[in-house]
């Protein structure tokens, strides 16, 4: 995986002092990048198990001339605990198993905010299988609780699964992660969904449109 850089305008504007301006580190299993140009700007990868092997940097787990399709670490079955400052970083945690058929195996892979004293509290919780599987349920259930308080239904499958999930998901995301002055950036990226029954008709039509135009 790769770290997010925290500003469009670096990836759109500046990008190569984003690529100078960040290190990568390995230690205790957990991968640690630190953006210099942030304070307090570090994130971590971590898993439930001990690697076998690490990467940091992105052209390294890739290889010259390969992409994301066939990385050289992949194809070559190991990684070359490849970390540094400067560059393009990335996460890669290698695990070697061997199972017998029919045989399952599950691991936990861990991406936060926070530096690597952070990841280890983080992975010293969820190394317990039970507290992954509440954690999973908890955010179902809070997702339920969000999209259940406006269901719709239309002929159409596609309109539904807009209307009853992906809008309202929309609309809670960017309550939190949007700008929060001027309060108008916000109401222009909601798409609010409401039934508005047309005159002289017996049934209701579905209208979606921006806040900013109601």
């Amino acid at each position: 995986m790769e770290f997010s850089f925290h500003s469009i305008n670096i990836d759109n504007q500046n990008f190569q002092m984003s690529l100078y301006c960040a290190g990568s580190s390995y230690e205790d299993g957990i991968i640690e990048e630190d953006r210099f140009y942030e304070p307090d700007g570090y994130q971590y990868f971590t898993a439930s198990f001990k690697p076998d092997g690490f990467d940091c940097m992105r052209d390294t787990f890739l290889g010259l001339y390969h992409t994301e399709d066939n990385p050289i670490a992949v194809q070559g079955g190991a990684c070359s605990g490849s970390y540094g400052k400067g560059g393009n970083h990335c996460g890669s945690l290698q695990k070697n198993l061997q199972l017998a058929p029919g045989e399952e195996a599950r691991v936990i892979f861990m991406l936060g905010e926070g530096n690597r004293a952070q990841g280890q509290k983080v992975r010293e919780r969820f190394r317990n299988l039970e507290e992954v599987d509440k954690a999973f349920a908890d955010l179902h259930q809070y997702w339920e609780n969000k999209c259940r308080k406006l269901q719709i239904q239309t002929p159409n499958e596609g309109m539904n699964t807009l209307i009853n999930t992906w809008t309202l998901y929309q609309s809670e995301i960017n309550v939190m992660f949007s700008r929060l002055a001027p309060f108008s950036d916000i109401l222009y990226c909601l798409l609010h969904v409401f039934p508005k029954k047309r005159k002289g008709a017996d049934t209701l039509s579905v209208v979606c449109s921006p806040l900013s135009e109601l």
